[in-house]
């Protein structure tokens, strides 16, 4: 994986979207209640915040007993599953509930969740150039959710800087 892992996190809180503590946060498009998604929103900052200290383990499981906790009262969502991915540090296990989250967003017609797990499973693959032909094919799905979504801000520029650091066979036209 590059870089440090504080150096993701900034990456992961931007997924969740951007929320200030007292502020209102938007409801996730797969149905979670604005309060709910706060505090995971809460719990991601602050593990941000302890992260290579020695909070960071107790930080990083409250935030996935929460998850497990909305996982309990709203069912198996792809915003939970892929935001549960995006913390745990075992890539087995991080690409298969990214993918599981994924079929979870097709299979509710859930296009802005699609969108952001699309774009999770390309950088996924791309990291490192781990697995071009992996790559290529969740650069393509990114784009088409792109399309699809008429996405020209952020995930655009998401899209390009993916696309440039993947090895040769990932930066062709796709």
């Amino acid at each position: 994986m590059r870089g440090s892992p504080k150096a993701r996190e900034p990456e992961k809180l931007e997924r969740l979207g951007a929320w200030e503590p007292g502020k209102t946060a938007m409801a996730t498009s797969d149905g979670i209640d604005t309060y709910d998604w706060g505090r995971v929103k809460e719990l991601a900052i602050a593990l941000f915040h302890a992260c290579e200290t020695e909070d960071e383990q107790s930080c990083r499981q409250r935030l996935l007993e929460y998850l497990d906790e909305l996982e309990v009262k709203y069912g198996l969502l792809p915003s939970i599953v892929a935001t549960r991915a995006d913390f745990i540090r075992d890539d087995p296990k991080r690409e298969a509930l990214l993918l599981q989250a994924y079929s979870l967003a097709l299979a509710i017609n859930d296009k802005k969740n699609g969108l952001h797990v699309a774009h999770s499973l390309a950088e996924f693959y791309t990291e490192d150039r781990r697995n071009c032909p992996e790559a290529k094919q969740w650069l393509q799905r990114l784009k088409e959710h792109m399309i699809d979504l008429r996405d020209t801000g952020d995930y655009s520029r998401m899209f390009r800087q993916l696309k440039t650091s993947g090895s040769p066979d990932t930066t062709d036209d796709t």
